[in-house]
């Protein structure tokens, strides 16, 4: 059976896009066995046959995505395929190699790094997402059409969830390592232009706490592992140049779920605690 490529990629598109404005769903990525099986994309499933499908596929994704103009904005359309990912790798490739030039030649870790930075603009492309759904005229799934007002426009970051983590923090900061009794800044500013989300300013150490959400998903939390490297690295060359006097520097992501082992892992290699909390969650 001849396949319909452009057909199954409208398909894919109106699955993504009900994936991402669903707000009862935090895990917005999809393994491209269970998407092909969602939108009943002709078997099999496995090997070199539905590869070479469902990349042909996405490619069409790609020049359908790159075809629309929406009102008002001037960059282009994130890289929805990024949110397609092998069960093996949890990382995409059909759909990102031919636009993303050197895509497969990149070390996994920056490969890592380059799609959480496309999901960030994928989420934050919110609703945006309808005008193109409308300017290809294509259809959000039924299941999701009732909470697409109640789309979150912040993400994980800045949402209702998110300032009850951040309140957690301010209050409960003795169980989460800090037990001075400094006043908590919030939204506390770096030089790099970067904003902490807590910080406690004692006489001799600086503790700054990144927090996530149940909103956040595991790539979100990933990010969030490495902003505490960064934030600890940008406030000791604060000091360095005079901007701010010398102090120890702490920082912590403080989360709603448990690490799987290899963020762990990650964690306990760059020196970053962690604390699991229970705001959101009853």
């Amino acid at each position: 059976m001849e396949i319909d490529y452009t057909f199954y990629a409208k398909e894919i598109i109106s699955e993504m896009v009900s994936r991402i404005l669903d707000t009862n769903l935090v895990e917005k990525s999809i393994s491209y066995s269970e998407l092909a099986n969602d939108i009943k994309f002709p078997e099999p499933y496995q090997g070199s046959l539905f590869s070479g499908n469902i990349g042909k596929t996405l490619g069409v994704v790609g020049e359908l995505l790159e075809s629309v103009k929406i009102k008002d904005w001037n960059q282009p359309i994130p890289i929805l395929q990024s949110m397609i990912i092998s069960k093996t790798t949890g990382l995409p490739s059909y759909g990102l190699r031919a636009f993303v030039p050197g895509y497969d030649n990149l070390p996994k870790i920056e490969q890592k790094a380059f799609v959480i930075a496309e999901h960030e603009k994928i989420l934050n492309f919110g609703n945006k997402w309808l005008e193109v759904l409308e300017a290809l005229n294509i259809k959000l799934l039924s299941k999701v059409t009732s909470s697409k007002k109640q789309y979150n426009p912040f993400g994980s970051e800045g949402s209702p969830e998110h300032r009850k983590v951040k309140e957690y923090i301010k209050e409960k900061h003795h169980l989460l390592g800090y037990r001075g009794k400094a006043e908590a800044i919030d939204e506390y500013p770096l030089l790099s232009g970067d904003k902490i989300d807590v910080v406690f300013r004692d006489d001799d150490t600086i503790y700054a706490y990144e927090a996530k959400s149940i909103r956040s998903s595991l790539d979100d939390i990933q990010r969030g592992i490495f902003q505490c490297v960064k934030y600890k690295n940008v406030i000791e060359a604060e000091t360095k140049v005079g901007a701010r006097e010398t102090k120890k520097v702490i920082c912590a992501l403080v989360i709603e779920r448990e690490l799987p082992k290899n963020l762990q892992k990650y964690c306990e290699q760059l020196g970053i605690k962690y604390y699991v909390v229970k705001v959101n969650i009853t």
